[in-house]
């Protein structure tokens, strides 16, 4: 029984579940909608219940803790996932504190549902928002000639597109932001053979990351916060 239960809840959603996230491009998000759909597919509707309470509440921001309470019995919920967090800005354009207190709720949720391994595919990245698997880039060779020309190679920049789209889900377009913002910290043009150096080099798994980790808590630091939209 548990494995027919456990089968039904890490079930492939479907792929109009699975968006781009609103803020980190990068990354891929369940609509929350289709969460409360797999739990009551699975618990019933009113076989399960979400439990959170208010940790931090600021002008700006509000975050919850909250846990996934389920297998209903005997008048009371028997089981619960870990507790998770989760959080957004009550402020902005087009948003109402309402909206923060709701988003925040829903994110936790979210995350609370990946304990129950729903979604589990697109949490360990084997799914982006077009349903695709992840590609492999092909095989990169390194600049061999003395005289490096001023532009990177065709092949080089193929290669830094294939290895943001395997390494860390990024689209062309969010590889291509990536590179404009290396290239504009070093004062170089985009398509500078130097930008490829920086990204690639002798380890280019290593060097990407390394560039995409400062690109990321770049664009935190400018107030990208975490959210999983209902």
């Amino acid at each position: 029984m548990e494995e027919i239960m456990r089968d039904k809840l890490r079930a492939p959603m479907p792929p109009e579940s699975i968006q781009q996230h609103p803020t980190k491009t990068f990354l891929s998000t369940i609509k929350a909608i289709y969460v409360v759909e797999r739990l009551n597919d699975v618990f019933g509707i009113g076989g399960w219940d979400m439990t959170h309470e208010i940790v931090s509440d600021t002008d700006d921001y509000v975050a919850v803790r909250g846990r996934i309470l389920y297998d209903y019995d005997a008048g009371m919920f028997t089981k619960k996932t870990p507790d998770q967090y989760g959080g957004h800005n009550k402020t902005g354009t087009n948003t109402e504190p309402a909206d923060g207190y709701k988003s925040a709720v829903t994110d936790c949720q979210s995350k609370c549902a990946s304990y129950l391994e729903i979604g589990i595919d697109v949490f360990k990245g084997l799914v982006k928002s077009s349903g695709q698997k992840k590609a492999q880039p092909e095989k990169y060779e390194s600049h061999k000639s003395n005289e490096k020309p001023k532009d990177m190679s065709a092949a080089q920049r193929k290669f830094i597109k294939d290895l943001g789209f395997k390494l860390h889900e990024m689209t062309a377009d969010e590889v291509a932001g990536m590179v404009q913002w290396k290239a504009e910290q070093e004062n170089l043009t985009p398509n500078h053979w130097k930008v490829a150096k920086i990204l690639l080099g002798d380890k280019p798994e290593e060097n990407f990351t390394e560039v995409f980790n400062e690109y990321s808590e770049h664009m935190m630091n400018e107030g990208q916060k975490d959210d999983i939209p209902y």
